[in-house]
């Protein structure tokens, strides 16, 4: 079948695409509502659309493609998108197709949003707050564990917005000690540095009575203990 020899020839079709689609535009045309072709014809279309000769005809195309709604299809592109957002040819691009399936919950492509998450650049913290805030009611304790991580990331450049986050996820995953104390306590007492040296006693104070609430709960009371202690700090405002 015709759609079996781009799974074959799939990198010298990207490469024509790129530089001489209308050389092979006619089989592109006759395989895009394959389904066995569709997502890796969807890989080649998303980059093809950094390309000058290839722009316009892959921005079409795709949304041909993305028209069939495809659940493998979609959650290639949003993967590809978190993972090329950084880059200045495909940024419109990316932001635009996370933004448009950000609100999917077929299992393959929020899959896609929380185990890729920490992939995003730190740039685009406020991006990923988005998303959060919009998807909060589905993050659980089984799959916080990269939200967790790009926030420690993020803790010294968004360090107010990365405790908003944390005051959200903390229900979200019960008040009884998890596995994933030990990285809440890690982010707070980061948040809590960075606050610190802005002087706003207010959330000061806040963000270290969370602190204290999360190690009441922790089962790992030496392991909070060990963390704090690298914090002498907190004893001159936190008392």
């Amino acid at each position: 079948p015709i759609s079996e020899l781009m799974l074959v020839q799939a990198e010298a079709l990207h490469r024509y695409w790129c530089c001489q689609p209308e050389v092979v535009l006619p089989y592109i045309k006759s395989i895009l509502h394959h389904k066995r072709s569709q997502e890796l014809l969807s890989r080649i279309l998303f980059f093809g659309c950094g390309y000058e000769k290839a722009k316009d005809l892959s921005v079409e195309l795709l949304e041909d493609v993305l028209i069939d709604d495809d659940e493998m299809v979609v959650s290639a592109m949003v993967e590809l998108s978190i993972k090329n957002i950084g880059d200045a040819t495909y940024h419109v691009l990316s932001v635009e197709l996370i933004k448009r399936y950000w609100n999917d919950k077929r299992i393959e492509v929020y899959s896609i949003f929380i185990n890729h998450c920490n992939q995003l650049p730190i740039d685009e913290f406020l991006l990923f707050k988005e998303w959060l805030d919009i998807n909060i009611d589905y993050i659980s304790n089984e799959n916080v564990s990269d939200i967790l991580d790009y926030l420690k990331r993020c803790s010294s450049d968004y360090p107010v917005e990365c405790y908003d986050c944390i005051k959200q996820i903390i229900p979200k995953i019960g008040n009884k000690a998890r596995y994933q104390d030990k990285d809440i306590i890690e982010i707070l007492l980061g948040i809590y540095k960075y606050i610190k040296d802005e002087n706003d006693d207010e959330i000061l104070l806040t963000v270290f009575k969370a602190i204290l609430a999360r190690i009441a709960l922790s089962d790992e009371l030496y392991v909070a203990y060990n963390l704090v202690t690298n914090y002498p700090h907190i004893d001159e405002k936190g008392s």
